[in-house]
């Protein structure tokens, strides 16, 4: 069920979304046949917006960052390459470098998203998402990769299941924490033993083709591909 309202109406409520959309989740419901109810699932307060107007749609469920304008290339190109490779059920686990693209993702009524607490949890989750017939991605951050190393090794890759996974490479250069780093000079070596292929896209204009590269390989071989995302191409 769709509705509309005036998009310069909005104006201020976008400006107001862009500074807490970092820190909670959105849903729009509807209340009345003349008011929407926007609930802040973290904050806990509710607001109503008028429906006098009707010019621009939106969905009542749930507000899409495509009506903010502000996702970066990278997000997008991510988005765009998960559709185009018809992904269809993704796992994330929290991860400040992939904060806007789990909640793109989030938005998007194509894909079936799970957020879990551990990333062995995510793993096996996205087995049985593909035994069930499903296109299954993980989004996690390197350090969850050494988290979840028996499942790749006795799951993943013993039962053939060709999962992408889009992995935030903290550790690189220009790494901030230092504690990060062992794990990002391990977590090459680490998909090398375990026999997981990765790309890693340099701009943010190469993600989308090295979705389509790596999902093809995955389905070919019946086995898991990693794509290296670092803090530079995210951030674009």
């Amino acid at each position: 069920m769709t509705t509309t309202i005036d998009r310069d109406a909005m104006r201020p409520l976008y400006v107001f979304l862009w500074l807490k959309i970092k820190t909670s989740s959105y849903i729009l419901k509807n209340t009345s046949s003349s008011a929407l109810s926007f609930n802040s699932l973290l904050m806990g307060f509710t607001f109503y917006i008028p429906l006098e107007s009707t010019k621009v749609k939106v969905y009542i469920k749930r507000i899409s960052y495509r009506y903010l304008d502000t996702m970066k290339k990278s997000t997008l190109a991510i988005l765009q390459g998960l559709k185009s490779v018809g992904i269809n059920f993704i796992v994330s686990f929290p991860c400040v470098l992939l904060e806007e693209v789990i909640r793109a993702i989030d938005s998007e009524r194509t894909f079936k998203h799970v957020r879990v607490t551990r990333e062995e949890e995510g793993v096996g989750i996205s087995a049985g998402a593909y035994l069930g017939g499903k296109k299954p991605a993980i989004l996690m951050q390197n350090s969850g990769l050494g988290n979840s190393i028996n499942a790749f090794a006795s799951l993943i890759n013993f039962y053939r299941i060709p999962l992408l996974l889009l992995i935030s490479h903290r550790g690189v250069l220009g790494e901030e924490v230092a504690a990060q780093i062992p794990m990002g000079l391990a977590t090459p070596k680490l998909l090398q033993v375990l026999g997981i292929p990765f790309f890693e896209p340099f701009s943010a204009e190469e993600i989308s083709k090295t979705i389509k590269k790596a999902q093809a390989v995955a389905e070919s071989n019946q086995k898991p591909f990693a794509i290296l995302l670092t803090k530079p191409v995210l951030a674009k």
